[in-house]
């Protein structure tokens, strides 16, 4: 093989695999961040930052979620270069598993500080805000049932 160092083929398979992984999730983070502020997104539980911290409150949805676009804004485009020089690297280096591994482990590794910071900051931030149900998730979680009722009935 000309310029690849690659010993096997699991373990060039294993390099092509888990490279493109790593390069797809970090490109999946920039678009859908792309998406989430061209679409203005409402407090739901399909779409951006979601824990029970962040759906408790409006305020805090809107707070949760712009911390976290802007670290994925800020991040993900290094992140992106860096797994691409590294699965360059590993196509040509002989412990090109090692390397995988390690881009891999970087970017989801990443994601535990700003979680964190968003759970523990926040909670810290908001703590004298009242915690209800939230109007719309609320009527919104009676039209999903009822759609479920209407289906099986």
């Amino acid at each position: 093989m000309p310029a690849i160092l690659v010993s096997n083929i699991e373990n060039f398979s294993f390099v092509i695999t888990f490279g493109c992984v790593a390069i797809i999730y970090n490109l999946i983070f920039l678009i859908l961040g792309v998406i989430f502020i061209l679409r203005k997104t409402e407090l739901n539980y399909s779409f951006g930052y979601r824990s029970w911290f962040s759906l408790s409150s409006t305020n805090r949805w809107k707070w949760c979620n712009k911390i976290f676009f802007n670290f994925t804004m800020a991040s993900q485009p290094i992140f992106l270069i860096l797994n691409i020089v590294i699965f360059i690297l590993s196509l040509i280096n002989s412990w090109s598993f090692a390397w995988i591994v390690i881009s891999f482990a970087t970017s989801i590794g990443i994601l535990i500080p700003v979680t964190l910071f968003i759970e523990i900051y926040g909670r810290y931030k908001f703590k004298n805000e009242d915690i209800g149900p939230i109007k719309p998730l609320v009527e919104n979680e009676k039209l999903k049932k009822q759609d479920i009722d209407d289906f099986f009935s």
